[in-house]
């Protein structure tokens, strides 16, 4: 449901006709009663970035600010309890979609102004980065074992929803620090697609306009499903964004 509560802000936060974006708020408000009882730490991340958009597109609602600090209060608990030299994460393991947690935390500094949001944000990603760029090349998670704390990270399968992920969260904490290592890594990243990774293939299919879901120990998955496509799609359209706004 968090991603349904994303992909309604979203829309709200767009130029779609009158009709779907009431659709959309229909959707969103209905969908959102529901976030305060979530416990995946993702879900709720997904739903700070659609409450995010949600709020670019009304900012005279007066519950974003709070709703979003509860949320971004919940994930900085998180983050406290579980945290320590070495793992400077939210979990005892990265699993799937990991960038989307400092990612959320990013918005919700930019929401709240509340600095312990930025400074939790920068520290889980700048781990991410450590973990995941291996001589300047992104090697994302694999879900063939994930990577639990004190244990072995699987390197394969790759999928390519988790190199989106991070170069949106690359480029939000470019935006939020102006820091140059983001958006250097924001374009290291999105290379991923373009073979500029551990099996030196490409990802992105130019013939088709798709994406193939990912890399595995033997090569190319050549499934082109929606999620690898729109993936690769959200990643190239917040770099093409950047180079317009620089």
């Amino acid at each position: 449901m968090g991603r349904t509560i994303w992909a309604c802000g979203r829309s709200l936060d767009s130029q779609l006709a009158t009709e779907k974006k009431l659709l959309s708020k229909e959707i969103f408000d209905k969908a959102f009663s529901w976030v305060f009882t979530f416990k995946a730490l993702r879900a709720k991340a997904f739903s700070m970035l659609g409450l995010f958009h949600y709020k670019r597109a009304n900012p005279e609602d007066e519950n974003t600010v709070p709703n979003m600090k509860t949320l971004g209060d919940q994930l900085h608990e998180c983050y406290l309890q579980q945290s320590s030299k070495g793992w400077t994460w939210f979990e005892p393991y990265l699993t799937y979609s990991n960038a989307r947690l400092p990612h959320a935390l990013f918005l919700a500094y930019s929401c709240t102004k509340d600095e312990k949001y930025l400074r939790t944000a920068q520290q889980s990603l700048d781990f991410l980065l450590q973990v995941q760029m291996i001589d300047d090349l992104f090697v994302p998670i694999g879900n063939s074992g994930w990577y639990k704390k004190g244990h072995t990270r699987a390197i394969f399968d790759q999928q390519s929803i988790e190199a989106s992920s991070m170069v949106e969260a690359a480029l939000v904490a470019f935006w939020n620090t102006k820091q140059e290592k983001y958006r250097k890594a924001a374009h290291q990243i999105f290379e991923w697609f373009l073979g500029r990774n551990v099996a030196g293939l490409t990802v992105y299919n130019p013939e088709t306009g798709g994406c193939r879901d990912g890399i595995t120990p033997v090569g190319l998955n050549l499934n082109e499903g929606a999620e690898a496509t729109v993936s690769f799609l959200s990643a190239r359209l917040e770099l093409e964004f950047l180079g317009r706004n620089q």
